[in-house]
């Protein structure tokens, strides 16, 4: 194994941009470019350590590459919790009382290689976390395989919640009651039950619209709440080298 320097791989660059965009007018997203300031070293890391077969994730043609001793990751990164909340007002909700790593210091990053299109991964999926924050690594001419996000047109749903505050952010922006909006979830619920399996999202119009496609950009993050339905966005659909799709996975609770 590679020795790395943890203090220098994860420092956050002083000169990171921050923007925000608005999909379709509502929902939020929070894009940060520059967020590193040595984004090859953290590339090299996952590029050089082993890299592990889970069961769990080899069926979607993917590796979750992990680990839990990096202990200053949370320390290097901590910075980017307070502008979370901030943007995404997260303290004007009851049940909200921090923020934090889903899984203290450990280093999560996707690996994508020989995807198999025929699995229910295709399909556009949420996130338990509170937030969650995809971090780019592919640098040109890959810079362009962001992350898509997606409305089910009959259940007329773009948030499927997986956390209470999925519901209250949702139901506070579209201004429905919450069983009202649930009724839509169910709804979803039946559909997917039963919903064959599609080799892309975009091409299956008569029951998914791209609402947002984010670059993709080398060194760039983009955080959502992780009730948002997305998929990741292939090279050709099916990557064949583990240098495809790199990504640095952020889940916030």
């Amino acid at each position: 194994m590679i020795s790395y320097d943890n203090n220098e791989m994860f420092r956050l660059n002083l000169d990171m941009e921050v923007h925000t965009t608005l999909i379709e007018g509502k929902y939020l997203v929070v894009i940060i470019d520059n967020v590193y300031e040595n984004p090859d070293m953290v590339r090299d890391f996952v590029l050089q350590s082993p890299l592990p077969q889970f069961p769990t994730y080899k069926k979607y043609g993917y590796h979750r590459y992990q680990r839990s001793d990096l202990y200053n990751l949370e320390e290097k990164i901590k910075p980017l919790l307070g502008l979370f909340v901030s943007k995404f007002q997260l303290m004007h909700y009851p049940n909200f009382k921090d923020l934090k790593m889903k899984h203290k210091n450990q280093f999560l990053c996707n690996v994508f290689s020989n995807f198999n299109v025929e699995s229910l991964e295709r399909y556009p999926h949420s996130d338990k976390s509170v937030l969650s924050s995809i971090l780019y690594l592919n640098p040109p001419p890959d810079d362009h395989l962001g992350t898509a996000v997606c409305r089910h047109k009959l259940s007329d749903i773009c948030v499927y919640p997986r956390h209470p505050l999925h519901v209250d952010w949702i139901t506070n922006i579209e201004g429905l009651e919450s069983s009202t909006y649930l009724d839509k979830v169910s709804k979803y619920e039946k559909y997917m039950e039963k919903a064959p399996p599609i080799k892309e999202v975009s091409t299956d119009i008569d029951n998914w619209e791209i609402i947002y496609q984010s670059q993709g950009k080398y060194n760039s993050m983009i955080t959502y709440f992780g009730g948002l339905l997305h998929y990741p966005v292939l090279k050709n659909n099916k990557p064949i080298n583990i240098t495809d799709r790199l990504t640095q996975a952020f889940f916030w609770e």
